[in-house]
Order: C-alpha cells, then sequence, then structure tokens
C-alpha cells in the first residue's frame, strides 16, 4: 500500500504524539507499506510563532494538495484535527482515497463536554470556539478512526455515530519489565509529561507542595516540563525539563508512586509506561486507565478533587506491600502492548478499508 501519512505534530520522539506518529509510520513501513510521512515542518507557514498555530497549519496544510495529486496514495491518514481544509478538497476533486483519522486532536472536542476544565475567560472561550470549529469540521468528514484506547473510540462514536471506528492500542517505548521490589524504591512521587491543565496541572500544583509540607523528607521527580511556578520549586521537587528515555526509565524503576490525573486521554503513554515499570499508579477515568478500571491494576480517582488524589497518595507511601501488589497488576496489563502487533493491525485494517472502496 502508498500510505500519505500527515501530522500536525513535530516529528519528535521526545514529545508523546510525535513518538507514536513514528512509531506506528515505522511499523507500517515493516509491514511493507510504503509511507510518505510530512509533518508540520514542511507546510506549516510562520513556523516559530507561538499565534494561531491550528489557524495556520489548517491553511499550509492545502498546500498538501499537490502531494496528494503527484502521489497518488492509496489511502491517507491524519494525525491532528487541522487538516479540515485539505481533506474538502481531497474530496471535492473527486480521488476515491480512504481518509482515516487517529485521535490526535480529538481531546481538545472531547474536552470542550467538560465544564470544569475550563475557566470561563473570554479569552477561553473563544479558544473553545475556535478548537470546536476546526475539531467539528474535520472529524465529520473522515472515513474512518483509529483510537487508541477503548475509551478514547466510544468518545469519538457519541459525537460520530456514523463514522466507522477502531481501537488499536499503541506500544510503549520498550518494555520495562522493572523488577526492582518497592522496599528498594527511593523515589516517592514521580509525574511525567506536558504540564498543561489537560494534564491536571492544576491539581498537581495544589497536591505537590502540601505533601512537601506534610513530609519534609519526601521525594518528587517531575519530568518532562520546565514551565513550573516558582511555589513549586524546593529541594524535595525535582525537574528534569529534558530528559532521556534511558533516565526516565531509570527513574520509574525506582518510583514508588506515580501521578497520572489527565482531564483526558486518548491513550496516556506515559501512564502505560509507569505501569511497565512496576509504580504504583494513581490515574483519572480516561484513555487506557479508563479501560482498565475493573483491573485492579492502578488506582482510578472516582472523582476529580486533591482530597481524592491526596488520600490514595497517603494510602499507598506507607505500604510497600501495597504497592508492590498493584505495580505487579500493573505489569500484566500492560504486557501485550506492541509496537509490532500496533503496526500489524493498523495494516490490515488499512487493507480492509482499501478493499471495501474497490
Amino acid at each position: 500500500m502508498k500510505i500519505l501519512s500527515v501530522t500536525s505534530s513535530l516529528l519528535s520522539t521526545n514529545s508523546g504524539s510525535g513518538y507514536s506518529v513514528t512509531s506506528f509510520t515505522n511499523q507500517l513501513k515493516n509491514c511493507g507499506d510504503e509511507v510518505c510521512l510530512i509533518g508540520p515542518e514542511e507546510f506549516e507557514p510562520l513556523r516559530g510563532s507561538s499565534r494561531a498555530v491550528k489557524l495556520r497549519q489548517s491553511y499550509g496544510a492545502t498546500r498538501l494538495m499537490k502531494v496528494t495529486q503527484e502521489w497518488r496514495p492509496d489511502l491517507i491518514e491524519f494525525y491532528g484535527d487541522e487538516f479540515g481544509w485539505l481533506l474538502k478538497k481531497i474530496k471535492a476533486s473527486g480521488f476515491k482515497i480512504p481518509c482515516i483519522a487517529h485521535s490526535n486532536g480529538f481531546e481538545l472536542a472531547e474536552l470542550e463536554s467538560r465544564p470544569l476544565y475550563q475557566i470561563p475567560t473570554l479569552k477561553n472561550k473563544i479558544a473553545s470556539f475556535g478548537y470546536k470549529f476546526f475539531s467539528d469540521y474535520f472529524f465529520g468528514q473522515i472515513d474512518y478512526f483509529v483510537g487508541l484506547s477503548q475509551s478514547d473510540t466510544a468518545a469519538f462514536s457519541r459525537l460520530y455515530p456514523l463514522t466507522p471506528a477502531r481501537t488499536i492500542y499503541p506500544g510503549i517505548r520498550g518494555a520495562q519489565s522493572c523488577s526492582v521490589p518497592h522496599t528498594e524504591r527511593s523515589t516517592d512521587i514521580t509525574v511525567l509529561g506536558s504540564w498543561i491543565p489537560r494534564k491536571g496541572s492544576h491539581l498537581l500544583s495544589i497536591i505537590l507542595p502540601l505533601l512537601v509540607k506534610q513530609h519534609p523528607s519526601i521525594s518528587i521527580k517531575i519530568l518532562g516540563t520546565g514551565n513550573l511556578s516558582d511555589s513549586l520549586l524546593s529541594g524535595n521537587i525535582i525537574v528534569y525539563p529534558l530528559i532521556s528515555d534511558e533516565e526516565v526509565a531509570k527513574i520509574l524503576s525506582d518510583t514508588k508512586v506515580f501521578l497520572f490525573p489527565s482531564y483526558y486521554e486518548g491513550f496516556g503513554l506515559a501512564l502505560a509506561e509507569a505501569m511497565s515499570a512496576g509504580c504504583a499508579c494513581i490515574a483519572t477515568p480516561t484513555g487506557f486507565a479508563a479501560d482498565l478500571k475493573d483491573s485492579n491494576s492502578l488506582q482510578i480517582l472516582s472523582t476529580y478533587s486533591a482530597e481524592e488524589l491526596l488520600h490514595h497518595i497517603e494510602r499507598l507511601l506507607p505500604s510497600s506491600d501495597l504497592r508492590q501488589s498493584l505495580g505487579d497488576k500493573a505489569q500484566e496489563s500492560v504486557k501485550e502492548l506492541s509496537w509490532a502487533k500496533a503496526g500489524s493491525e493498523l495494516s490490515r485494517l488499512y487493507e480492509s478499508i482499501i478493499s471495501d472502496r474497490r
């Protein structure tokens, strides 16, 4: 198959989105498919500006119509909801090319139904309108949706019930298969990922200073972000803005409790990696965590509150036996996650979609 793959995410493995896109692409190639992967570096105008990124990418992506006409792919896959205008041009041209959307960007549309997420300022209302416009315009035109979790796919189907959808679980960054017992772990709390509202930054901003105040010797590590307020910085909290995969794996293998209080996740790679390292995880019921809500392999919050999160932390930290039990079950829950398996499933799905179109 000839597959044109277009993404609004930077093609860097340092970000969860970039890592997922490149990993899926590499696995499709391993299956024998020919993939042309194009990132925003090739179509976004005025790169480097932080203003109107979604608008600039949506406009710039229309240039890719020429690539579509010249390369003649059998199928086009999109990672991001910035491609509505390009999709409109493709369909208007008469090309009978199946157009597939991955879940990148869908989380922004889903969050509009969650009033707790945004403070109702004028700026947020304008941003919310923009997110909804681009998301509806794009996802309303696609032929098929590929979600990363059952929860993600179900959320899409509630909004777009007429569009076929399928779940394909991703792999993770190498199987940690960590065997360090919890009695020998020294990092009390670890957080991994962007410090943004969707990832629960405001909840963590409440919880972490409280933990430092109540436990003067606590060890907390925040990985992969640097834009924290001064109130969070202390000798107990170590921040790693840039960190290698090897360093992440090493810290996770030394972590007792991993926090993942996101509002919405398509999957949640950071959580799966922590589970693979045998951490005792506390998460909100979204993405992969929602799919595991009945597995007893992690602690899932029933309410999005600092009080409940603090309660579970205080319950887990003193008990190495409880943490070990959760960590062992967590490792069992993620052992089937494989990029080779994900790529094979995606390639077979694409073959069936193309076959049905002929």
